[in-house]
């Protein structure tokens, strides 16, 4: 066989991959945003019918 039985590796390999994935999603989102809160919210104007 490829891997040795009964041992966690795949476990381990899963877990990993896992939290490297959120890490890379939370810095994606992080840059992503940071723009938007830094930025000043533009002023409605009322329109009036008539």
């Amino acid at each position: 066989s490829a891997f040795i039985r009964d041992t966690d590796y795949h476990a381990w390999a899963a877990h990993y991959l896992t939290a490297m994935s959120k890490a890379l999603v939370d810095d994606a989102v992080k840059v992503l945003t940071r723009d938007r809160t830094a930025a000043p919210k533009p002023q409605r104007t009322e329109v009036t019918e008539g």
